[in-house]
């Protein structure tokens, strides 16, 4: 047998969005670019920085943490002018972070894709692990399907979930598939 045309098949998944270049009461939710004030930070391993995570921003002379999901989308952190484009729904944006990279199909039916520039720097903890805890899912619900699920019975209380992960994505524009 001629294995020359043999190849690899992987299961990776790539999330597909729906969004829109402007902005409008359909597509509510940016997906921003790396922030001019977030700064990356090349530490060498020394003890004093066992929890830093070289990611941060500067205030009066000092590099502190940068802004959490929560402050970012109260507004606090310096992405206005950042915004790449806008998506239809929260919890899709938020499995987009989780994974890294994916694409989103716009209204003329264009796809860009977006990939990971840089992250805020706090760590992920996961949505999944704390509805289970709290007694909102069974473990065999804590998947990405049961979380949608559990956020589409639960509007009212999404924002609060999401904030429990303070880990935030930012992205840039991909070339696309060829």
């Amino acid at each position: 047998e001629d294995d020359a045309n043999a190849g690899l098949v992987t299961g990776y998944y790539e999330p597909l969005l729906s969004g829109s270049l402007k902005r409008s009461a359909e597509y509510a939710y940016p997906v921003y670019a790396v922030p001019d004030d977030l700064i990356s930070v090349d530490v060498k391993t020394h003890p004093s920085f066992k929890n830093f995570r070289g990611v941060g921003r500067q205030a009066h002379g000092e590099l502190i943490p940068y802004f959490t999901r929560s402050e970012i989308d109260q507004g606090l952190a310096r992405v206005k002018g950042k915004e790449i484009l806008w998506v239809k729904d929260k919890i899709e944006l938020f499995f987009l972070q989780i994974q890294g990279s994916g694409r989103v199909k716009l209204e003329d039916g264009s796809t860009i894709r977006l990939g990971f520039a840089k992250s805020n720097g706090h760590p992920y903890r996961s949505i999944g692990k704390s509805l289970v805890k709290k007694g909102e899912l069974e473990l065999s619900q804590a998947s990405m399907q049961g979380i949608k699920d559990w956020a589409a019975n639960n509007p009212h209380r999404i924002d609060a979930l999401l904030n429990e992960n303070p880990s935030y994505v930012f992205f840039r524009m991909l070339p696309p598939n060829l």
